[in-house]
């Protein structure tokens, strides 16, 4: 029996060359029975990256847990969704925007035949935070239904995300950080659930802003999250530097339910109600080109907790 030895990288990206190792030999995989436990569990690049691979997940589990935070809904009432559950069903690379009708429902016929590549994505309308992108049309014997498009930060990153689909030969982009390079590629599917090979990658960067002092980007999670009264939760947020180095950065949001931080590391709070202002650390600060850090802390909630929308500014 021969050996494949991955290659030796980030786990996210040996994870994805384990998936596309499946995807490429027609072996069946699904990986299921995950959820946010804990903080070892990185459901953001398990959906990802089986929607990259065109492979199934299935997130643990609808409701009735002995640990709560694995419940997508509450009491076995689907009007009830969890946090766990919104993410899952319907956030980035979620069953609403990835799951597909199996053909033995549709009335495929058993169609096996995959569309053609698009063409290689061109770029037009490049703001400080948005791209327009448009490719030549695939074709296939059923009639291309879609096409999925997926997006990577950085001059050479090879992890890419879904950030959104388009049933015509074009898609435009927005919420980028400005003088960021960004790479996408697109592929098709048909009605019967058929996907095409990837196609080739276009590469962009985003305008410079007008702030001067923007250009850092902040993505916040909830790692975990318990009820009570109060409940709790554990938060992480990333901050992701643009093309320029810098030496300092602050992600500033405002909770709107209430929320209250009970402590936080590496990162400086600076308070004002429910507006916070999250700076770097004398260790953390210091960011070349598309470089990353991140500061996590743990809060309180009651009812609602929604994810605040942030703002990051560097210098």
């Amino acid at each position: 029996m021969a050996t494949i030895s991955a290659p030796t990288a980030r786990p996210d990206t040996r994870a994805s060359w384990l998936l596309d190792s499946f995807s490429t030999r027609g072996l069946a995989l699904c990986v299921c029975e995950f959820g946010p436990s804990d903080g070892n569990v990185d459901v953001n690049t398990i959906m990802s990256a089986t929607q990259a691979a065109g492979i199934g997940n299935m997130g643990w589990s609808w409701s009735g847990n002995t640990d709560p935070i694995l419940d997508m809904v509450l009491g076995f009432n689907p009007a009830q969704r969890s946090s766990w559950g919104t993410r899952y069903i319907t956030g980035a690379n979620g069953l609403a925007a990835t799951s597909r009708e199996a053909t033995i429902y549709s009335g495929g016929g058993g169609d096996g035949q995959a569309p053609t590549t698009p063409g290689t994505p061109v770029t037009s309308g490049v703001t400080s935070s948005s791209v327009t992108l448009s490719w030549a049309a695939s074709t296939d014997n059923v009639g291309v239904s879609g096409y999925d498009i997926y997006r990577a930060t950085g001059t050479s990153a090879t992890t890419f995300t879904s950030v959104g689909t388009s049933t015509t030969t074009s898609f435009t982009n927005t919420g980028l950080a400005a003088s960021t390079p960004y790479r996408y590629q697109v592929r098709a599917r048909d009605s019967a659930g058929n996907l095409s090979a990837f196609s080739a990658i276009v590469n962009v960067t985003t305008a410079a802003g007008s702030g001067g002092n923007s250009g850092c980007t902040a993505t916040y999670s909830i790692t975990d999250q318990w009820p009570g009264t109060p409940g709790g939760f554990n938060a992480n947020v990333v901050v992701t530097n643009g093309a320029a180095a810098s030496v300092s950065w602050t992600v500033t949001w405002t909770f709107a339910n209430g929320q209250a931080i009970t402590n936080l590391w590496n990162g400086q709070d600076s308070p004002s109600g429910a507006t916070h202002s999250v700076g770097n650390m004398s260790y953390n600060g210091t960011l070349g080109p598309n470089q990353t850090a991140s500061f996590g802390f743990g809060a309180t909630w009651n009812g609602t907790n929604s994810i605040p929308t942030l703002s990051c500014t560097r210098s």
